[in-house]
Formats: structure tokens, C-alpha cells, sequence
């Protein structure tokens, strides 16, 4: 199990996203089959499939999966999710949504509107 840990944490780290969320997958598929599997694991799964959905740009999917991974063991995970999560709310604000921000390698700044 930790070999497919390692490998999707290899694909992150490599931006191939789909790749490493399939390995997550595979992880969590086999995590669900061991009775003993520590409630936290699935906070590390889904913490780094929110990191591959947040580079990919799909913020809605990153978001839903850092709140799955606070549910999952805010202790193990906490401040690291929190700061993802906060970013990717930021992207989907109604801001990001009117195109009214400009993205700059991850920071957004957002326009301000000119009077007429």
C-alpha cells in the first residue's frame, strides 16, 4: 500500500494529476479493504487528490476533497488543508466565476472595476 502512496505522490510531484488521483483511487479501494486501516490514511488521500485537482485547476473537485480530508482527521492534515482550501474557495469565488481576477502562478489578484 505505501508503494502506491509513493507513486501517486511520484505523479504529483510530476503535474501528471490523472495519474496520481488513479493511484490515490487504487490506495483508497484497497484501504477500504483492511479493516484496520487508520481513519487518517484517508485524510492523506484525500488531502493530496485535492493538491492534484487545485494544480489541474479544477477547484470545485479540490475543495470537496479537502473538506473530505478535515472530516477524515484535522489533526493529521489541518493546517496545510485549511490554507488549500481557502485557496481554492478563492478561485471559485463569484470573482474567478466573472472573469474578473487575473491569475498569476497561483496568486489571483482580483480587478477593480473602472468607473465610467
Amino acid at each position: 500500500m505505501k508503494g502506491l502512496l509513493e507513486l501517486g505522490n511520484f505523479y504529483l510531484r510530476s503535474a501528471q494529476f490523472k495519474m496520481a488521483i488513479k493511484s490515490y483511487d487504487s490506495l483508497k479501494v484497497l484501504y477500504d479493504q483492511v479493516e484496520d486501516t487508520p481513519f487518517y490514511s484517508y485524510g492523506i488521500i484525500y488531502m493530496n487528490k485535492g493538491l492534484c485537482h487545485m494544480y489541474a485547476g479544477n477547484y470545485s473537485n479540490a475543495e470537496e476533497n479537502f473538506k473530505r480530508a478535515l472530516l477524515c482527521n484535522e489533526d493529521v492534515v489541518g493546517d496545510k488543508t485549511y490554507n488549500q482550501l481557502r485557496a481554492c474557495l478563492l478561485y471559485t469565488s463569484d470573482a474567478a466565476d466573472e472573469r474578473s481576477s487575473v491569475d498569476l502562478g497561483g496568486r489571483r489578484i482580483i480587478k477593480k472595476k473602472k468607473k465610467k
